[in-house]
């Protein structure tokens, strides 16, 4: 990682030779952490962290030299219960202890530990691994306490004990092989197995409090915020009396920042030369917010700005609620390179603003605003696209040169999520800041679909509506009858117009919106309750013939059915509600009724009052949860279906389930009524 960021450095070096292109070389473009308060740039600012292992162990480790930190990952198996590790659960504010014959084989930042005050740690070996014993102890295998703020080890290190050398499960404790204290603290302190210069984060520890009473429990409090991870000073651009700090976001398991706090001090010595050490007063400031660049203006909070000709250094501090006070300490950055504002450097072009991003297939079309020239034209401008999970994206310069506020971003994989942001070049360099991220998500969107055809994974992503995406399994598909009026506005059976999309064309009605008949209103019939038992004012579908397939319901407090999970969050061929469903409807519905999945549902009433063609066979239902029958199938007069299957032990009311339904004559004799 350390190597990639230098070649990153050093691909920045495409401006001429001149003095001021000279001084600016060294500023990457400077926005990683610009406006991170959304939590969908937070999103990618944080990716999955089973892919940021050895990101993770480079930022705790910033002081180190660069080494392979998951390398050990070759020897260690599993985390064994029955020792330090009390658990990695908090239930009802109880540990779930484990016991000691318990394996934890997924570890990494990510795995919360709760740990006793005192303890040996006990690790499993891989089948062909051995473990290291040293008399002097410090070349030996051994288990460290990292401080997420400062990345350095605190506490008692953990010994191997050469009695269980021999095994493959090793106890770590005192140098003598006794019991050792653990460092305490919620989220403040990772576990790591240490071989020589390698090491592997085994967890995040959090304290677990033992009772007094016995037997012995451990309760715990769930984890919460995080500090954030040690920041990375990225570069620093001189300016006139300040200077520019681009801070790259930490991207392990620590929490987000929520604003930075920069200590500048002078480096020169008596000569005038810089000593990449603090030769002076320091001086600290706090930010506003967690963006980046950091403007570096003042020496102090009251002070004045930098004085051009001199030389300093800066360290950056990430901030958020969960350290500083009486918390954890809040993670310092390394000092960064000697820089010497000077009021000679030329102004660079201001930040453009992207003001819209419009997605389609596998492209993306960028509209922005350009920024103040300030005083040179702005001959050029550089893109950053970031994949989500990938690293920070390298800043590209258009070829040929884009003078316009729009372009086209092409051979983007349909269903990833970027961010983008933007500088803008003139002769003086590079802008001072890249313009905000901007999140989205490439693919076709919805509206823009000509082909609907069954993909061979319904669930995963189809289109886009806004920057949202959906799967084919979303859409209910409904075929009408007749020339009818606008569907899509006011003809849906769901609650307030609440339609995610829908288009009509050609007698079939395409939708994502959760089927609900419940619209909240007045109606004189007894029989229109809701779902919820709230008098309702629902719709007829006199305009349905047959439902080809049903979309999805937005999930809510009632999780989706296993593998019915569609790419947006929402629960595949379900209803958000059967009260009123098919009130009216005109044609018989169709097979894909018989297949609707019920198991969300718990009422059926009125479903398909006034549905006089509707005769489906719907017998094969599971209705062991469903409680309410009344007024089903009032006046679905050619109904005529065997029920005799349905379980109806929790039904309460049948009330004129089939009322004025002339052809019904099947059995229902099994029902428990």
């Amino acid at each position: 990682m350390l190597r990639a960021r230098i070649e990153r450095l050093l691909k920045w070096g495409y401006f001429p030779d001149s003095t001021v292109a000279g001084l600016l070389r060294i500023c990457p473009p400077l926005a990683l952490a610009t406006h991170r308060s959304d939590t969908a740039t937070r999103k990618l600012s944080k990716p999955a962290l089973g892919t940021v292992l050895p990101a993770l162990a480079f930022l705790t480790f910033l002081h180190a030299p660069a080494q392979a930190a998951d390398s050990t990952d070759l020897y260690i198996d599993a985390i064994m219960g029955g020792g330090t590790v009390i658990g990695t659960e908090c239930v009802d504010g109880k540990v779930v202890e484990l016991g000691s014959d318990y394996a934890i084989s997924d570890f990494g930042p990510d795995l919360t530990l709760f740990v006793t005050t005192a303890a040996k740690t006990r690790l499993r070996k891989k089948e062909n691994a051995t473990w290291v014993v040293d008399p002097t102890k410090e070349n030996g295998d051994k288990v460290n306490f990292v401080n997420l703020g400062t990345g350095a080890a605190e506490g008692n290190t953990h010994y191997i004990s050469s009695n269980t050398a021999a095994n493959d499960i090793a106890e770590f404790g005192t140098t003598g092989g006794a019991v050792e204290n653990v460092p305490q603290g919620q989220g403040r302190y990772q576990m790591q197995f240490v071989r020589g210069q390698l090491t592997t984060v085994l967890g995040t520890m959090y304290t677990a409090e033992a009772s007094s009473t016995y037997p012995v429990e451990y309760s715990c409090t769930e984890p919460g915020l995080l500090p954030p991870d040690v920041p990375v000073i990225q570069s620093v651009t001189a300016l006139d009396g300040s200077a520019l700090v681009d801070v790259e976001e930490p991207a392990g398991s620590g929490g987000p920042v929520e604003k930075y706090a920069y200590t500048v001090c002078p480096s020169e010595d008596d000569q005038g030369q810089p000593t990449g050490a603090c030769t002076g007063q320091s001086r600290t400031v706090t930010t506003e917010d967690g963006s980046s660049p950091i403007l570096v203006d003042r020496y102090g909070e009251n002070g004045g700005p930098l004085t051009n000709g001199t030389w300093y250094v800066v360290t950056v501090t990430a901030i958020n609620s969960a350290c500083g006070n009486s918390g954890p300490t809040c993670p310092v950055s390394d000092r960064s390179p000697d820089f010497q504002p000077e009021a000679s450097l030329s102004p660079v072009p201001g930040q453009p603003q992207i003001t819209s991003i419009t997605t389609g297939d596998g492209s993306a079309l960028v509209t922005f605003t350009a920024p103040e020239d300030n005083g040179a034209v702005i001959t050029n401008y550089a893109y950053r696209l970031t994949r989500e999970n990938d690293g920070r994206g390298d800043l590209i310069p258009f070829e040929p040169a884009l003078t316009a506020t729009q372009f086209t971003l092409s051979d983007l994989n349909n269903g990833e999520t970027y961010t983008l942001s933007l500088q803008a070049i003139n002769a003086d360099g590079v802008g001072g800041a890249d313009s905000d991220e901007v999140e989205f998500t490439v693919g076709t969107q919805c509206e823009d679909l000509t082909s609907w055809t069954a993909p061979a994974d319904e669930l995963a992503y189809l289109c886009s509506v806004g920057g949202n995406d959906y799967a084919y399994a979303d859409f209910h598909i409904l075929n009408t009858i007749g020339n009818n009026a606008d569907i899509c506005a006011d003809g849906l059976p769901i609650r307030d117009d609440a339609a995610i999309f829908c288009e009509q064309s050609d007698g079939v009605v395409r939708g994502i919106f959760d089927w609900s008949n419940t619209r909240a209103g007045t109606d004189n019939q007894n029989d229109s309750d809701g779902e919820d038992g709230t008098v309702s004012n629902n719709r007829d579908l006199d305009w349905l013939d047959t439902v080809e397939r049903f979309g999805s319901r937005s999930r809510g407090d009632i999780a989706c059915p296993v593998d019915g999970e569609t790419v947006s969050g929402r629960c595949a061929n379900q209803l958000k509600s059967a009260s009123q469903a098919f009130k009216n409807m005109a044609g018989p519905g169709g097979p894909a009724i018989a297949a609707l999945d019920i198991s969300n549902l718990t009422k059926f009433r009125s479903m398909f009052s006034g549905a006089a063609a509707f005769n489906e066979n719907i017998g094969g239902w599971d209705t062991t949860d469903i409680n309410d029958m009344g007024y089903m199938f009032r006046e679905a007069s050619s109904f005529n279906q065997n029920l005799n299957g349905w379980v109806t032990d929790k039904v309460f009311n049948m009330e004129r389930m089939f009322f004025k339904a002339a052809a019904f004559d099947g059995l229902i004799g099994n029902w428990n009524t």
